[in-house]
């Protein structure tokens, strides 16, 4: 429940347009709430994937798919290749 709202949180502030280092910030004082709270590696993990399919969406946004396409088919295959 922890991780999954702190991708929810992280996502969201992503998503938003706020740089890196403040959710990272707002993420980690979020994170001092939870009892227990997510072990910080943990919590980097988290982080570091939604950053990657938060940065993944704004290039696919960046462009018209064809009807026939999906966002969710375009970023399945992009993270397929990482």
């Amino acid at each position: 429940m922890r991780n999954q709202s702190a991708t929810k949180l992280a996502g969201h502030l992503f998503a938003k347009g706020i740089a890196e280092s403040e959710v990272w910030e707002i993420l980690s004082q979020w994170n001092t709430k939870n009892n227990p709270p997510i072990e910080h590696s943990e919590l980097r993990r988290t982080f570091d994937s939604v950053k990657k399919l938060e940065s993944i969406a704004v290039v696919i946004n960046m462009f018209r798919l064809p009807d026939f396409l999906t966002s969710e088919m375009v970023a399945c295959n992009i993270l397929k290749s990482l």
